[in-house]
């Protein structure tokens, strides 16, 4: 096929035909809902050519971009821009798929959300309007009180359509703890806004959920430390977890099944609301 031209590493970029492209063996499962998205949100713009291998019997191996490949197959189309390295040994084709993939450094979840906040994409502009609302500000790091940092999980729920759960959450935390909103150690309220997503969405699916009564027994609720009556607040929370654990109310094999620390939390808040027998309706146990 006519090159096209080389980089500043010598590397020639040429058109190929899909179907001369191998998958080789150390490539990753195909994951199929991504090679879906890719042909659906097909962009020229953001379209990045595959990277392949001429191995010497004239075959080519795709180290990079199979996703993109696939997509394109399934758009009908019958060639490809690619990056094309000559010779590499199957040892060296292993090792740069490796490097490719573990030595990018990717963008983290506020800065993906500051990019499409000034795009005006919707889920950006959407989680602003919620936290706003709520007398919160999306932060990348830091202390400060009314931070957002939980920023991924709150971007998954709003793409799938799942706003109103996270506008739930955020009021029902900042509500209950009202002089500094959720607690503002990054790893510690992150755990506190997927434990609560986490409840909302299973007691819904049970028909438990009432936002004004999880409001009123979050507020009220309390727990046994060494003999005395502790509220549950953020910074407490893991002590309150622990007090579960040595109390038996919740078995550890439990805790670190299915949704991990989401189920952790969530159920740990349902049992401060909800109540045991509840709680074991909604978790099943």
């Amino acid at each position: 096929m006519a090159k096209l031209h080389a980089d500043f590493n010598g590397t020639t970029y040429e058109v190929l035909a899909t179907a001369d492209i191998l998958i080789p063996s150390y490539q990753r499962e195909l994951l199929e809902r991504w090679a879906d998205e890719i042909g659906h949100e097909w962009n020229a713009r953001l379209f990045r050519p595959v990277t392949a291998n001429r191995r010497l019997d004239g075959t080519y191996a795709c180290i990079d971009g199979q996703h993109t490949l696939e997509a394109a197959i399934r758009r009908g189309h019958t060639t490809i821009p690619a990056i094309v390295l000559d010779g590499l040994t199957l040892q060296e084709e292993a090792a740069m798929f490796s490097d490719l993939n573990s030595k990018r450094r990717k963008p983290e979840a506020f800065d993906l959300w500051l990019a499409d906040f000034t795009a005006e994409r919707e889920w950006a502009v959407t989680l602003h309007d919620i936290a706003t609302r709520y007398g919160l500000t999306i932060a990348k790091g830091g202390s400060n009180p009314g931070s957002l940092r939980a920023i991924g999980a709150l971007r998954e729920l709003i793409l799938k359509g799942q706003e109103d759960v996270v506008d739930d959450t955020l009021d029902i935390l900042t509500s209950t703890y009202a002089v500094d909103g959720p607690y503002n150690i990054a790893r510690t309220e992150r755990s506190l806004i997927v434990g609560m997503v986490d409840l909302i969405v299973r007691s819904r699916a049970f028909d438990a959920y009432d936002k004004s009564l999880f409001k009123r027994k979050l507020a009220r609720a309390s727990y046994r430390l060494l003999g005395a009556t502790q509220p549950i607040t953020p910074d407490g929370f893991q002590s309150y977890i622990n007090s579960l654990i040595t109390s038996g109310t919740i078995v550890v094999p439990a805790l670190n099944s299915g949704g991990g620390q989401a189920r952790i939390y969530g159920k740990s808040f349902a049992i401060a609301i909800l109540g045991k027998e509840a709680t074991a309706r909604v978790y099943g146990g």
